[in-house]
């Protein structure tokens, strides 16, 4: 299931207050989940009074600045859904063909990549590859007798080069 944040801001008398808690619990048991931010929702409510003039008023104001959220948001994603050409190299093992499922669980598109190959990759799917990292650990004698193992760092797998043909 996917969670969808919401973000929800409430102007006006404490009725509105209450109206907005009783919106919230219904929309918790729906799987939402609420964010102070609202560049980090998927749904913008805003609850006010028409009675209050002036609480009707501000909201106007608030609207443009969720209107610019939206666009940035918008933008985003086109340039995540950007085709690149992008030359591919696997760090680890070069001579191994490297398949990478994305995107549903259902039914993911499969990538298939060979070191030193150029594709043309969806930005989303190049960020993902990039992702991709190897822990490096160290094993010391612990007090026990037994080895103790720690996390030092990650190393990169892949590496996704854009070219410009």
């Amino acid at each position: 299931m996917i969670k969808n944040n919401i973000y929800i801001e409430t102007y006006g008398c404490q009725m509105n207050v209450a109206d907005t808690e009783l919106v919230l619990g219904i929309l918790k048991n729906e799987g939402y989940s609420v964010t102070d931010d609202p560049k980090n929702a998927d749904v913008v409510l805003l609850n006010t009074c028409s009675i209050r003039d002036n609480a009707e008023q501000r909201i106007y104001g608030r609207l443009g600045n969720f209107k610019a959220i939206k666009d940035q948001k918008v933008r985003e994603q086109e340039w995540l859904d950007e085709e690149v050409s992008i030359e591919f190299s696997n760090l680890e093992e070069p001579g191994l063909m490297i398949k990478f499922p994305y995107g549903s669980t259902k039914k993911p598109k499969v990538y298939t990549l060979f070191h030193g190959g150029r594709y043309k990759l969806p930005r989303r799917v190049v960020k993902h590859i990039e992702s991709r990292q190897t822990p490096i650990w160290k094993y010391m004698p612990g007090g026990d007798g037994r080895m103790a193992k720690t996390l030092q760092s990650y190393k990169s797998r892949f590496q996704c080069r854009e070219v410009f043909v």
